[in-house]
């Protein structure tokens, strides 16, 4: 196992969160005009995990709890479409504009990810922090070199041992290939309900 991280929505299932999203400053975008973007609640190890590059910033560690304060993460493309030609690390974002918008600081961007499948357009996504959202169900990526199914039976070992009565999903093996136009990055993706 190389990395491993906890998602509330992997890519390319059916669930899907989104929100209206505008640069908190100068925004004259009426609610409706906003981009949508889809988040997703991470843990700190996500993008190591999947693959995908750290371009700017940093990502989160166990100190940032959603909401105390807002920050997020972006993609490159959501980043290049609010922040034409500026540097988005310290700007602010109008999060879930339209519905009940919150501002958040970004402290990263990452690389672009097809979250739909390769036939898509990479997705406009925003990281949030995992830690202290009480989300559920959870999600575990896990990147590794070797055969993914192999690790099947230390990760139901492992879950058993934290809580016997918690169900495991079957595994989701995808390659980088799923989501990115770059070599195989083999994966697992797991789901415990909490």
């Amino acid at each position: 196992m190389v990395s491993a991280s906890a998602v509330n929505a992997r890519p390319l299932s059916d669930y899907d969160t989104g929100m209206g999203i505008a640069a908190a400053a100068g925004s004259t975008a009426r609610d409706s005009a906003v981009p949508w973007a889809t988040w997703r609640t991470i843990t700190r190890d996500y993008f190591r995990a999947m693959g995908l590059p750290l371009l700017k910033g940093k990502t989160f560690t166990e100190d940032d709890k959603v909401g105390r304060p807002w920050r997020i993460i972006v993609s490159k493309r959501l980043a290049e479409l609010l922040w034409p030609g500026r540097d988005p690390i310290g700007q602010r974002a109008e999060c879930w504009k339209g519905q009940d918008g919150v501002k958040a600081e970004v402290i990263g961007v990452v690389g672009d990810m097809r979250e739909r499948g390769l036939d898509s357009d990479p997705t406009l996504a925003v990281y949030l922090p995992y830690y202290g959202s009480g989300r559920s169900p959870v999600h575990f990526v896990i990147h590794t070199t070797g055969s993914p199914q192999a690790l099947v039976p230390m990760l139901r070992a492992t879950l058993a041992s934290m809580d016997p009565s918690l169900p495991m999903s079957p595994p989701m093996a995808a390659s980088r290939r799923s989501w990115c136009r770059r070599p195989r990055c083999p994966a697992t993706c797991l789901r415990a309900r909490c």
